[in-house]
């Protein structure tokens, strides 16, 4: 099984979506939380690795597979509906 982490804020729709289908999958991962306060994500060390292995992306959730940057919920339910997801996640 293939490493997975997400970088997620509590209070995110699309990070639970994402946390839900992974989970339904029976794929295991690594959660780092992203605290959003007044709206905005606090800038602290979670924040800027994500922000640093997700070339750049700032909204969550973002994944990554095997230490390599892999998408967010959006690249997550295509693969589903394509049918790649298992190649990806499973290998």
């Amino acid at each position: 099984m293939k490493k997975v982490e997400i970088y997620s804020a509590d209070t995110c729709p699309y990070c639970q979506q994402a946390k839900g289908i992974l989970k339904r999958e029976g794929i295991p991962f690594k959660e780092y939380k992203i605290i959003m306060a007044g709206g905005r994500k606090v800038e602290d060390d979670n924040f800027k690795e994500m922000k640093q292995r997700a070339n750049g992306q700032t909204t969550v959730p973002q994944i990554v597979i095997d230490g390599s940057y892999y998408g967010d919920d959006d690249t997550l339910t295509a693969d589903l509906r394509k049918g790649s997801f298992a190649k990806k996640f499973k290998g």
